[in-house]
């Protein structure tokens, strides 16, 4: 598994990341943001970056990241984006975009965002537990719960 960056121009990242999202897991695509919002939140930061995860040949994943431009007296990166197209492959994933990130952007710490999904046997909303326990397995801590009244999600 490794990285590649995305050579595309800005105006067909969109419709790439549209046509993307409807091959991840439901479950992925749910835990981050839509895919138009992921793309305006990299390109409103420093230093944006689009990568390909790939595995021999083939395509198994994305990863969007930038600075994050309202960090003051510090540098901070933002995992805007991660998913895999396998779900078990998720935590190797997140193991190559942090090791980019350390050795490659400096900065002080990095930050995600999850969104809470509604599980529909138990009715309860709460971050997915396998992408909870990819984070939690590099050493991603909960800092901040936001709710948005406009569109009623929690991340």
């Amino acid at each position: 598994m490794k990285l590649s960056a995305i050579s595309i121009d800005f105006s067909e990242i969109l419709n790439y990341t549209d046509e993307y999202y409807a091959r991840i897991p439901n479950e992925m695509a749910k835990s981050n943001h839509e895919c138009d919002v992921a793309v305006n939140k990299t390109e409103d930061g420093y230093l944006r970056h689009y990568f390909h995860i790939v595995v021999g040949d083939v395509i198994h994943g994305l990863a969007c990241l930038n600075y994050d431009h309202t960090l003051l007296g510090g540098h901070r990166v933002y995992i805007r984006h991660l998913s895999t197209i396998i779900s078990n492959e998720l935590p190797n994933a997140l193991d190559l975009v942090c090791d980019y990130i350390w050795q490659e952007i400096p900065c002080d710490n990095i930050r995600v965002e999850l969104y809470h999904v509604k599980d529909d046997e138990t009715g309860k909303i709460n971050v997915d537990n396998d992408i909870k326990l990819a984070y939690a397995g590099k050493g991603f801590r909960w800092k901040t719960l936001t709710n948005d009244p406009a569109t009623g999600k929690r991340a």
